[in-house]
């Protein structure tokens, strides 16, 4: 239900900001972004709470590993899908679809703001993760993998403005931010991270089925 929800969403309300802008992966890639930010939140609320008795027995038996690894899965899926569609656009070079690109800072002509931020999604939204979560040692510490996931948390949303910006009725691939583009993600976050941390203050960290049986390890 959710890949076809967020399907239908991807197209309906950001893909369809560029009229001409055609991508059959393009609901999956949001999907996956929603994936990587997913994990990186998982991980930081388990990280605030390592120190409690409930999160320190289902981490005991390698769960920070299986964490790391579902993080880099996920960030290597991203990037896949997200160079697929950049590989297929970009080789078609038909004006209409190379436009999204193009407005988003791919212009060999012209290097801009977009430019840096698609450089930046770039380098923290998958160089940084993927190197860093083949290290072993860093999934072993709570310390290292909130690291890693308050980066990829923060590269994510920067990527939405990406994805968001510069598409639209009047061009904006000259670089522009308006109040709006901040107020708005920081309404919405604020509800919903209002909402989360109302929920999780009244519920277990973890549910009493989720526990090892007679100290057994936990595995993912």
């Amino acid at each position: 239900a959710y890949a076809f929800l967020i399907t239908h969403f991807s197209v309906d309300f950001i893909q369809s900001r560029d009229l001409h802008m055609g991508s059959t992966v393009f609901g999956l890639l949001v999907g996956l972004c929603h994936a990587n930010r997913a994990m990186a939140l998982i991980v930081l609320v388990l990280a605030a709470f390592s120190a409690t008795p409930e999160v320190r027995r289902i981490t005991d038996g390698g769960l920070k590993k299986n964490l790391g690894n579902l993080m880099l899965v996920d960030v290597i899926l991203w990037a896949y899908l997200a160079f697929v569609q950049l590989l297929i656009i970009w080789m078609g070079n038909t004006r209409d679809t190379i436009e999204w690109y193009v407005q988003r800072g791919l212009n060999p002509e012209h290097f801009g703001a977009w430019t840096w931020i698609g450089g930046f999604i770039l380098v923290f939204g998958f160089f940084v993760p993927f190197l860093a979560l083949l290290f072993t040692a860093l999934k072993d510490r709570w310390g290292g993998l909130a690291t890693v996931a308050g980066i990829l948390f923060i590269s994510q949303l920067v990527q939405t403005f990406w994805f968001l910006a510069p598409s639209g009725p009047s061009d904006r691939s000259v670089f522009t931010l308006t109040w709006f583009d901040v107020v708005m993600p920081v309404a919405i976050g604020g509800i919903w991270l209002a909402n989360f941390v109302f929920v999780l203050a009244r519920r277990p960290i973890v549910v009493r089925h989720a526990e090892p049986a007679r100290g057994r390890p936990v595995h993912v």
